[in-house]
């Protein structure tokens, strides 16, 4: 840092740190982008990309598959649902108390 570099490439700078250095760590990313610094982050946490990033861009086997705002990445979500369907006498005893029955519209 002391020859203020342009880019600086970040690879998963928050993994394994607590919460208080987490929050440490994003206040010093956003206050070098905001002193001009380039920022290449690589996270796998979707928050972090949210919090930190104006450009996200998603690999697929080391190739970029998409490549845009937070917010436009967002707003494309379909909302796709999937629906599981298990036999209450296949689960666990601890979770049978969850099954949802037909009659409860599921």
């Amino acid at each position: 840092m002391v020859h203020k570099p342009p880019v600086i490439v970040l690879d998963e700078p928050t993994t394994g740190v607590d919460v208080e250095l987490r929050q440490a760590l994003w206040r010093f990313i956003k206050q070098l982008n905001r002193t001009g610094h380039t920022i290449v982050l690589t996270t796998h946490y979707l928050e972090e990309a949210e919090a930190l990033c104006d450009r996200v861009a998603m690999l697929k086997n080391g190739s970029i598959v998409v490549l845009d705002s937070v917010r436009n990445l967002v707003g494309n979500i379909s909302g796709h649902r999937i629906r599981l369907r298990l036999s209450p006498d296949t689960l666990p005893a601890a979770l049978q108390v969850l099954a949802i029955s037909h009659d409860q519209g599921c």
